[in-house]
């Protein structure tokens, strides 16, 4: 090549690497028409060729310039590449053999070749490249790193973590390297080391995207919410079409109890990629969760469009049926989610909910037991916490300690931990083991407490104390008196109110029992009402034309849903905090407050795991202090509402069921019917946390149970004010 070509070729380089590609084609094309078999040129017009996505073009340059020139590595190198961008792995495989037996030691090629056999699935022929090229240059940290994702691959874990560990003592900027050793060290369960490593790639390569949403995963793994979503959202600020990262921001924001503010996210999701199933699948099941029961519908009706085949748009459509409470329907879709893929062990989990909800205990056990065989140990303690819910399931001393390890694993999930405590509380509670018993409730409290604590959920005794301060000051006999007239005067509403526990789902369940009542189970819709009307703040100023269209059309649904019942119920404990409202929504409303002994009320709240929402209910000092505003909050409603209101007593109920339920069937305007004592058979759809009591005959042994860990309720008998003989 004379002097004048040489320099023109190496300003077509300079422009090719500054990605100038066209004036670097134009370069090359004007060499090649002076000297038509300049090795050179048309190697690197190949090369630009094959930037271009002509493939084929350009393997035939490059193949023309290892023609004039045969021992041409660079052009060996980049042939196989291109040999294997088009899907010929043979041929590609054979240009790199024999870059190689020219050039034994050329340490770059044995990096290529062990790549190619890597994306091709020939992972012990890519170790042995990848060795190859290490043993001609040790200090080749790329090689290293490359190893170390094949042997994770093939699960040589302890290998692969010595193999990164190394490319980073190498080059401790490669950032990829540190990323694949977060994934190691995650599989291996060393948690804090893993979230390390996954930052360390983050901090070095603040575009890496998938990086960050490791570092959210493990974050939310630990329950750190708060932390994972902000990772989540610089993950989608690098990279604002990565639906992966959308995906699990509204995963950990439904998984804190955020739903509404999880669609969002799930949105996004779908923004980046429409034809996301398994978005569309979260997105029905928390819309269902929220009641929007067209919208929830919706979604997964795109998800079963995406995906006829598949089981998760039926488990979405059984959880949509089931928030409906129409579990016998909602089980069917779990039956035929399992049929389509009989390993999709969640559906065995929803299957088993929906049969507890029906009171068909055996058989959700055993949907239960085979969750367990299914799961991983991430699961164990969701599947034993459903276990118990199925009533008095004994488990054994193998069961037992595979929990306590669940509970004490601070690598575990902290959902799956906390489930594990509550599981092994109610097994050992079954067994008459009390201090057992309460040792697990109170670690699963306390870290249930924490998690929730760190994201912002805090119980504010204060708060409650002043929220009830207010609603007695303000909703009193003169305040009513001066707004008769408002809302719709329907007799449909029933409400059935008091503190979580205290007997609500047993009143719930006789009257539903009744052939003219109809239950709904518990409600958002007050909530949503209030919302629209801003709060009791509506009713203060007397909004009467927005209470009344509320109220009109909240009665409307009811009578929909109702089906021609006489009674609707909405069975919501909390909706005691809004019956100021309720009485100026449904002046015709009836309302059945429950109330049950302090201490007995207050030890069921600590003994029952609320996922969401009460909390208050894992700290026992702060059931105490729930338990007596509720209780001032009632006793004042039941002065100065001008509604129909029943105080039903859990202790009377227990001990005179017929009694108690003729009076509160007369309560209801009805006339009396027997199926209210067969309350145990009937055939609704129970989602509270009572599920497996209220399917039991009547019984007395749940009475002056709080003595039996007398000797732990310290706080909450001075919270009460009581001594445990009192």
């Amino acid at each position: 090549m004379d002097v004048t070509s040489n320099e023109r070729l190496k300003a077509g380089i300079r422009h090719h690497q500054a990605g100038r590609l066209a004036e670097a084609e134009q370069i090359y094309r004007e060499i090649l028409q002076l000297r038509p078999n300049d090795p050179e040129a048309l190697h690197l017009f190949g090369v630009l060729t094959g930037q271009r996505g002509k493939t084929d073009a350009a393997i035939e340059l490059v193949r023309r310039a290892i023609g004039v020139k045969p021992r041409f590595a660079e052009a060996y190198r980049n042939l196989g590449t291109l040999l294997s961008e088009k899907g010929g792995f043979k041929e590609a495989g054979e240009a790199f053999q024999t870059l190689l037996q020219e050039w034994p030691t050329d340490c770059p090629s044995h990096g290529e070749l062990g790549a190619k056999f890597a994306g091709n699935e020939y992972f012990q022929q890519a170790v042995s490249a990848f060795w190859k090229a290490i043993e001609i240059r040790p200090d080749f940290a790329e090689a290293h790193h490359d190893l170390g994702s094949i042997l994770g691959i093939l699960n040589r874990l302890d290998e692969a973590i010595a193999a990164q560990s190394k490319a980073i003592a190498l080059k401790p900027g490669l950032a990829e390297a540190h990323y694949s050793l977060g994934i190691l060290l995650s599989r291996k369960g060393r948690t804090d080391e893993a979230l390390a490593a996954y930052r360390r790639a983050a901090e070095l390569k603040p575009d890496f995207a998938d990086a960050c949403v490791n570092v959210g995963n493990v974050l939310r793994q630990c329950g750190r919410w708060e932390e994972a979503i902000a990772a989540y959202q610089q993950a989608i600020r690098v990279k604002p079409d990565f639906a992966t990262a959308y995906f699990n921001l509204g995963q950990t924001l439904s998984g804190a109890g955020r739903l509404a503010e999880s669609l969002p996210a799930f949105g996004g999701a779908l923004r980046a990629k429409p034809d996301y199933v398994e978005a569309h699948v979260r997105m029905a099941v928390v819309l269902a969760h929220l009641q929007r029961f067209g919208e929830a519908r919706a979604a997964q009706a795109r998800a079963a469009e995406l995906a006829p085949h598949s089981a998760g748009p039926l488990e979405a459509l059984g959880e949509i049926m089931l928030r409906e409470h129409r579990a016998a329907s909602a089980a069917e879709q779990f039956r035929k989610a399992l049929e389509i893929d009989p390993k999709h062990y969640p559906a065995l989990n929803s299957l088993g909910n929906a049969l507890v909800s029906q009171g068909k205990f055996e058989e959700a056990a055993s949907c239960f037991r085979r969750f367990l065989e299914q799961c991983p140990e991430s699961e164990v303690g969701i599947g034993y916490a459903n276990l118990a819910s199925t009533g008095r399931v004994a488990a054994d001393r193998k069961e037992h300690q595979r929990l306590m390890a669940v509970l004490r694993e601070p690598n575990s999930p902290v959902d799956n931990r906390v489930a594990a405590g509550f599981a092994l509380g109610k097994f050992f509670d079954d067994a008459g083991r009390f201090d057992e018993a309460f040792a697990c409730y109170a670690q699963a409290n306390s870290l249930w407490k924490e998690i929730r604590a760190a994201a912002g959920d805090r119980y504010r005794p204060e708060l409650v104390r002043c929220n009830v301060d207010h609603l007695i000051a303000e909703f009193d006999r003169d305040f009513f008196e001066n707004r008769r007239g408002h809302g719709e005067r329907s007799e449909l509403p029933v409400f059935i109110v008091g503190m979580p526990r205290s007997g609500t789902t047993l009143v719930h369940q006789i009257a539903a029992s009744h052939p003219r009542v109809h239950g709904l189970g518990e409600r958002t819709d007050v909530y949503e009402i209030a919302k629209t009307l801003e709060g009791n703040d509506a009713a203060l100023r007397s909004n009467a034309d927005a209470v009344r269209a509320a109220a009109k059309e909240y009665v409307g649904r009811l009578g929909a849903i109702g089906g021609g019942a006489s009674r609707v119920i909405d069975k919501a404990p909390n909706n005691v905090n809004w019956l100021g409202l309720i009485s100026l929504l449904f002046p015709g409303a009836r309302v059945i407050c429950c109330r049950r002994e302090a201490r007995d009320t207050c030890l069921s709240c600590y003994f029952q795991w609320f996922s969401q929402g009460n909390i208050f209910s894992f700290d026992l000092a702060h059931c105490g202090m729930e338990y007596l505003q509720v209780d001032r909050l009632m006793d004042h409603w039941l002065g100065a509402l001008p509604l129909r209101m029943l105080e039903v007593r859990y202790e009377s109920l227990v001990t005179d069921l017929e009694g108690q339920s003729r009076r509160l069937i007369d309560f209801l305007g009805l006339p009396w019917h027997p199926a209210c004592l067969e309350f145990d058979r009937a055939q609704t759809t129970v989602l509270t946390a009572s599920m497996w009591q209220v399917r039991q005959p009547i019984y007395r042994s749940s009475v002056g149970r709080w003595r039996q860990y007398q000797t732990h309720l310290g706080p909450l008998m001075e919270v009460l004010g009581v001594t445990a003989g009192e």
